[in-house]
C-alpha cells in the first residue's frame, strides 16, 4: 500500500482555451494504491486512485473561476524485476 501527493503550479495559455486568461495557478494531485500479490514472486495486480485539482481564472465576466477537479482509477499487472 502507498500514498503520494504533489503540489505545484499549472500553466494554461489562452490560445488553448480562449475563454480563459493565460495564467498559472495552484495545482494539487493526491493518490494511493495497493498491490495484490499473484502466484510467483514477480507478479502482482495493482489498483490505484488519483485526484487532481486546478483553479483557472476565466476572462468571461459571468464565470470568474473554472475549477478542474478530476479523479482516475487505474489497474493492471505489475512485473517486478
Amino acid at each position: 500500500m502507498w500514498v503520494n501527493g504533489l503540489m505545484g503550479s499549472a500553466h494554461l495559455n489562452n490560445s488553448a482555451l480562449p475563454s480563459l486568461t493565460s495564467n498559472s495557478t495552484f495545482a494539487l494531485a493526491l493518490g494511493g494504491g495497493v498491490d495484490f500479490a499473484l502466484p510467483g514472486r514477480r507478479l502482482a495486480w495493482r489498483v490505484s486512485l488519483d485526484y487532481y485539482n486546478t483553479h483557472f481564472q476565466s476572462s468571461d465576466s459571468a464565470v470568474r473561476q473554472i475549477v478542474n477537479s478530476n479523479g482516475r482509477v487505474t489497474t493492471g499487472p505489475v512485473f517486478r524485476f
